[in-house]
């Protein structure tokens, strides 16, 4: 079963960190198979917002959109049927 470290937290509070808690369980008779740092899940997610968004002037399905990253302008090609 998998136990969410903050659902746990706002039953309980827990000063521990995840390895002294685990420990702790695992004394108290309970398994700790292993601990999951879901922090590392987006690593390489990079968020942007789309700027303009135009149909692509040599392909019918493609878009060309220009999107704002970090303050930076970048233009992207693809078929996002979503940007508008």
């Amino acid at each position: 079963m998998r136990i969410s470290l903050n659902w746990l937290r706002e039953l309980v509070d827990i000063t521990l960190t995840p390895e002294e808690l685990a420990q702790t369980l695992t004394l108290a008779g309970f398994e700790v198979e292993n601990i999951e740092d879901r922090s590392t899940f987006a690593d390489g997610v990079v968020v942007g917002r789309v700027i303009d968004c135009q149909p692509h002037p040599n392909a019918d399905k493609l878009r060309v959109c220009e999107v704002n990253i970090d303050n930076s302008q970048v233009c992207q090609k693809g078929a996002c049927k979503y940007c508008k």
